[in-house]
């Protein structure tokens, strides 16, 4: 389990509860996890496998351009140094709204850190144009 306290500090220009999607990822094992806040923790809700081809089981929820960054944020030519400085990424996408056609603008973040010594990618994501109280 994450403790709030330690991402508060990564995350402070963001509230956690501001975010609408969590995850995090292990690229050793190449599993992933969706994530719930609980208002004081983060915890870690499903575990899925990724197997790399592209294709997702059908009880996964992730949205098909959250994966995407996943896979974008994982061939960063700077991955190393970014687990290594723990660094935190942001990146502005456009996000399809389940095949309608239309697209909204989603702020995603990135936390490159170390858990028990393996790596591990936190990504979150909201809705940019959702205004936050």
């Amino acid at each position: 389990m994450i403790e709030q306290h330690e991402l508060s500090m990564i995350y402070n220009a963001t509230l956690l509860s501001d975010y609408d999607v969590m995850y995090e990822y292990d690229p050793g094992s190449r599993t992933f996890f969706s994530l719930v806040f609980d208002g004081q923790r983060i915890a870690r809700k499903n575990k899925w496998e990724d197997s790399g081809d592209g294709v997702l089981p059908s009880e996964l929820t992730i949205h098909e351009d959250d994966m995407d960054m996943f896979r974008m944020a994982l061939s960063d030519k700077t991955i190393r140094e970014s687990f290594k400085e723990g660094k935190t990424v942001s990146h502005m996408f456009l996000r399809d709204c389940r095949g309608t056609g239309q697209y909204r603008l989603f702020m995603y973040a990135f936390h490159y850190f170390e858990e028990m010594g393996r790596n591990r990618v936190l990504i979150m994501a909201r809705d940019a144009d959702r205004e936050i109280l």
